[in-house]
């Protein structure tokens, strides 16, 4: 990779972004725009086709004239996500990162629903590193009853 690539994911990264991670600009409610390894790209909301972005909106998002709102990512089926579960042994109250695949079931859902679904291996480890201690204390307690889980 050159360093203008680089840079470019640099600057990406530094406002919380990944490449292809969709978000919406203040101001533009037909829109919604994501970074390629290239290119600022855009696409009208109900369409799946992406077009090279005005270089104006660019330079808007540079000078942070506008306001960027990520849109949360949801798995589509068949496709690969990341969560964090229990270490192989089940009396063990450590965690580790795990690669799912999305069918659209129950345990999806409820991964979802607790904020436990990630696009990469890196952001369920930045959560995990950050929430696990307080996610042992958030259990519930019909699990910790059912012994499915300890607290300590």
């Amino acid at each position: 990779m050159d360093n203008n690539n680089t840079t470019w994911g640099a600057w990406i990264n530094a406002m919380g972004l990944e490449y292809n991670d969709e978000f919406l600009v203040s101001g533009d409610k037909n829109h919604v725009y994501r970074f390629t390894h290239y290119a600022l790209q855009c696409r009208l909301k109900d369409s799946t086709d992406w077009v090279d972005a005005y270089v104006r909106t660019l330079v808007e998002i540079v000078n942070n004239e506008v306001e960027i709102m990520l849109l949360d990512w949801t798995p589509k089926v068949g496709e690969s996500y990341y969560s964090y579960n229990f270490a192989d042994n089940s009396f063990c109250d450590t965690f580790r990162v795990v690669e799912l695949m999305w069918v659209g079931c129950f345990d999806d859902f409820m991964r979802y629903k607790l904020d436990l679904v990630f696009k990469t291996r890196d952001a369920a480890m930045h959560a995990l590193s950050s929430k696990e201690h307080d996610f042992l204390n958030e259990l519930p307690e019909v699990l910790v009853e059912q012994g499915q889980f300890t607290k300590e």
